[in-house]
């Protein structure tokens, strides 16, 4: 038996199996639209790859730099609780800070006296000498360094 040539909708059969023939070797990737589709989308992998790898290599360098602070925070923490140890017997051996205030502050206070009335800025320096000579004979961390200020503030 013969085929048809007239498959019922008005198209001669041999030209419909032409033109589904066209359409199946043309590939999805032959549509202009599709391939530029294509395109974009390995484009956008390849940015958001670029953009991992960069993100990756931030993370080891933030871990690289706190790897490197572990140690210095190792001791900084026996440093603190040496200091928490050594607190109850500087406490009991030290003197009261209200006493040490006074003259921790003594080259401001001369320095407010001095440009108001020197007179008295000499008087308060003068009470306070005894304690400061003191300090920098029993070596005080910073004796030195607070009686030159104050003789500074005596000068201006």
């Amino acid at each position: 038996m013969a085929p048809p040539e007239d498959d019922g909708t008005g198209q001669p059969l041999d030209a419909l199996l032409r033109r589904s023939i066209a359409l199946m070797e043309g590939t999805p990737h032959s549509h202009p639209g599709i391939r530029e589709l294509k395109a974009d989308r390995q484009s956008l992998v390849y940015n958001h790859h670029q953009e991992l790898v960069a993100a990756s290599e931030t993370v080891g360098k933030m871990r690289a730099g706190l790897d490197a602070l572990h140690t210095p925070r190792d001791a900084l923490r026996a440093q603190l609780a040496a200091i928490d140890d050594a607190r109850p017997a500087v406490a009991a051996d030290g003197v009261p800070w209200a006493d040490v205030r006074p003259i921790v502050d003594l080259p401001a206070t001369l320095e407010r006296l001095a440009a108001t009335d020197p007179d008295k800025a000499r008087a308060t320096y003068a009470e306070h000498e005894a304690t400061l000579r003191a300090w920098q004979d029993a070596g005080v961390v910073g004796a030195d360094t607070l009686r030159a200020e104050c003789e500074a503030a005596l000068a201006q």
